[in-house]
């Protein structure tokens, strides 16, 4: 149970500690970063049709719906950084735990979000790069995702977390609908498109500079 404890304590700290980066970077947020963002924008969208409810999830400044022209929801859980948006459909809210219905949305949109959650953090941070690994369902009970042993290990199991953002997505997406995410490619591990492979149909993998990205459409709601 104490585990349990302290694994909630870390990932509320590694929440806070997210939101006030960007809280405190909102007010320099767009001249620095406008032509970076912009630039990925032009890469992942390049030729394609945005159409119906579209939801922008990690959208910052709301430099995203300025790029795309066209009415965009805004979801961010930092407040000094929506208040900069000039977009009116801004929702705060934790990326994780989104305030929408089944099925709401056409198309998420989500530009170099997912590193920073905590989920993928602490998957993340235990992966040794250039060793072999034995890999497992997690069938404790305790918790959803996997379990991984190494040559080190000496038979003792390490069990990593899912990504909770995909599943989220995947629940306020309609049947058939797109996902199109970039992840910040010194982040980025291809255990991460496995678990992305779970709930979506991955249609193109694109380079989007200092990011990876994915246009990905969600698999048929069971």
């Amino acid at each position: 149970m104490r585990k349990i404890e302290n694994m909630k304590t870390t990932v509320n700290t590694k929440k806070s500690n997210i939101k006030n980066k960007y809280n405190l970077s909102a007010d320099f947020y767009n001249s620095r970063y406008r032509n970076i963002q912009y630039e990925k924008y032009a890469r992942m969208l390049n030729g394609m049709r945005l159409s119906g409810r579209i939801l922008d999830l990690g959208s910052g400044t709301g430099l995203l719906s300025g790029f795309l022209d066209k009415e965009v929801i805004d979801v961010d859980f930092s407040i000094n950084m929506l208040k900069k948006s000039k977009n009116k459909n801004r929702i705060f809210a934790d990326a994780e735990n989104l305030p929408f219905k089944n099925g709401m949305f056409d198309i998420v949109l989500s530009f170099t979000l997912i590193q920073n959650l905590p989920d993928f953090s602490r998957r993340n941070a235990n992966i040794y790069y250039g060793k072999h690994f034995q890999c497992f369902p997690n069938i404790s009970g305790k918790a959803p995702g996997f379990s991984v042993k190494s040559p080190e290990s000496s038979g003792k199991l390490r069990s990593f977390p899912e990504i909770k953002v995909f599943k989220e997505v995947r629940r306020i997406l309609k049947s058939n609908s797109l996902f199109i995410l970039t992840i910040l490619r010194k982040k980025y591990d291809g255990n991460v498109k496995k678990e992305l492979e779970k709930d979506f149909f991955i249609l193109k993998e694109v380079d989007c500079g200092e990011d990876i990205g994915f246009i990905c459409r969600v698999k048929r709601h069971k």
